[in-house]
């Protein structure tokens, strides 16, 4: 901005003119609203001009209403869920297979880029549908039956709070490992810093 704070003449005829059109429109009849609104846009085009928008913004709003906005709606973070049923025509190895890399996908979708648990809401649902599809692997194929009991641990774990002692977050990464582990052999790979 400028140090100079006075109106140069270009300025204090621009305001001239708002101010001339302005009393002259306050002087028109009631039922010249088209001629309001022209005013209106013109005064709030030199204000935006001028100040660029403070004055164009009080002036829109002293002589027009604003509109009623909607009011904003909270966005949701969609977690994973489990897959139907498949066909019976599929390979049950293959259908197991797929279920089981879900399941590590639905705990790895639930981490931020460093590794940390994004809430404890979006966890918790992760880590509900991971143990339902890592289930479903098992009941396809027992080799799966480790990833299922691993992620049924997990889920049945509580998460560490932020006051949470050395032997709570011990116990939390103790069922986490082995979750890790289990998908790391299925190509996702979950921190374990």
């Amino acid at each position: 901005m400028s140090e100079d704070l006075g109106f140069d003449e270009r300025r204090s005829a621009a305001w001239r003119i708002a101010i001339v059109e302005t009393a002259r429109a306050s002087r028109a009849p009631a039922d010249t609203r088209h001629k309001r609104i022209a005013l209106t846009v013109a005064v709030s085009i030199v204000a935006l001009l001028l100040s660029s928008g403070g004055v164009a913004y009080a002036l829109g709003m002293r002589l027009l209403p604003p509109l009623v906005a909607p009011s904003p709606t909270p966005t949701s973070v969609e977690s994973p869920t489990p897959t139907p049923t498949p066909e019976p025509t599929e390979d049950p190895v293959v259908v197991s297979r797929s279920s089981a890399e879900q399941a590590c996908e639905a705990v790895y979708a639930a981490l931020d880029a460093n590794g940390n648990v994004i809430s404890s809401d979006i966890w918790s649902t992760s880590l509900t549908s991971a143990a339902e599809l890592a289930q479903m692997a098992a009941g396809l194929d027992s080799s799966w039956a480790g990833l299922a009991e691993s992620m049924g641990e997990l889920a049945r774990t509580p998460l560490p709070g932020p006051s949470a002692t050395d032997a709570e977050k011990n116990d939390y990464f103790n069922a986490y490992l082995p979750v890790a582990t289990e998908c790391s052999a299925l190509g996702v790979t979950l921190p374990t810093d």
